[in-house]
């Protein structure tokens, strides 16, 4: 009875280095190419992973994996007329669309960096809601198409932004604010 529970254990230990093998041959490693960015991506069966906020490589699953948030920090250098210097931090998030950052795909065996850098382009959307009726929405989008709908500027939520109307000539047709929701 002990040699047979022996065995077994044998048997199931040697079955669970299998497996731990068999799992290491089908990963691959992920990483961010720049700091300050957290990516959080979901796979097959519910896998996922978050990538950043540094740039070290981490194993992850081989497999095609889907964006589910963006989270980036910026730093801006502000100069006073008086010369002091400060740094202001911006935080923006995004749950989507993703442009070009979808899917990201991990190969076994290599290293994937997502791209997470570039300069964000501040945009208004307009779609049409009826006989001469506009609807504008406030868009900041990355430069690999993702969308960012949440900014923070030191850690507080930034108020919705103004806008203002001009026609060619540069007059004023209309004066507002964005509303959120």
């Amino acid at each position: 009875m002990k040699k047979l529970v022996a065995i077994v254990m044998v048997l199931l230990a040697l079955g669970l280095v299998a497996a731990g093998l068999l799992s290491l041959r089908k990963t691959g490693m992920i990483a961010a190419d720049s700091e300050g960015a957290r990516l959080i991506i979901r796979g097959s069966l519910g896998l996922g992973a978050t990538v950043g906020p540094t740039t070290e490589p981490q194993p992850i699953r081989a497999g095609q994996y889907t964006p589910v948030q963006l989270y980036r920090t910026l730093e801006q250098q502000i100069v006073s007329g008086g010369g002091s210097k400060t740094t202001e931090e911006w935080q923006v998030y995004s749950n989507g669309p993703w442009g070009e950052l979808a899917p990201v795909v991990v190969e076994k065996g290599q290293t994937t960096v997502v791209k997470l850098d570039g300069p964000l382009i501040a945009k208004v959307d307009v779609t049409a809601a009826g006989s001469g009726v506009r609807l504008l929405a406030p868009l900041l989008v990355g430069a690999h198409g993702e969308h960012y709908s949440m900014f923070k500027r030191n850690g507080k939520t930034v108020g919705a932004p103004k806008f203002t109307i001009l026609d060619k000539a540069g007059n004023v047709l209309q004066t507002g604010k964005f509303e959120y929701g």
